[in-house]
């Protein structure tokens, strides 16, 4: 799929770049991108790499808001329904995200001892739904495409800064996760 992609970008003299992970953990990348994107404008610490290990993003909202509140913002900001999974009765302040594949236990793990108060994330599988139960840890997750989409607008917006020419042509995907 990959060269055939490549091909048909070529006979349109279409580039393509690759930034993927850099984006993950750039300072206005993916998850500091969808952190304003639903509303959190205070960025406790951005999602980092330790030893190809993924931390989440924390960030606070000004005032709580509950969790419905939130995921409906979620669903809202992503144009796609979300699954959720309410854990706790506790309003939101506390957010921890991974845009993408986040669904490893220890990415839970760490936005509980981050002292969270719901993860976000873009893929989950069955541990990732049990242990959040088990922690108490409220869940939502999007899908991985659209819970990173904010990061690649970000640096689009940016490039575009610099080059003023260019045409920036968002692509509309199918929702096929």
């Amino acid at each position: 799929m990959q060269e055939e992609c490549h091909k048909l970008l070529a006979s349109y003299g279409i580039s393509h770049f690759f930034v993927h992970l850099p984006l993950d953990y750039a300072e206005f990348g993916t998850c500091t991108s969808l952190f304003k994107a639903i509303g959190i404008n205070n960025v406790i610490q951005q999602s980092i790499d330790i030893e190809g290990r993924s931390l989440p993003g924390i960030g606070e909202f000004e005032s709580p808001i509950s969790f419905q509140e939130l995921s409906d913002r979620v669903s809202t900001v992503l144009s796609e329904n979300i699954k959720t999974w309410k854990h706790s009765e506790k309003l939101i302040k506390r957010v921890g995200i991974i845009t993408g594949a986040g669904n490893s236990t220890k990415c839970l793990r760490d936005a509980h001892n981050s002292e969270c108060d719901v993860y976000i994330t873009g893929e989950k599988i069955l541990y990732t739904i049990q242990y959040a139960k088990f922690i108490k840890m409220n869940l939502i997750v999007g899908s991985h495409t659209f819970t990173e989409i904010f990061g690649v607008k970000s640096l689009s917006e940016k490039i575009k800064e610099k080059y003023d020419s260019l045409e920036i042509i968002g692509l509309v995907e199918d929702h096929s996760e």
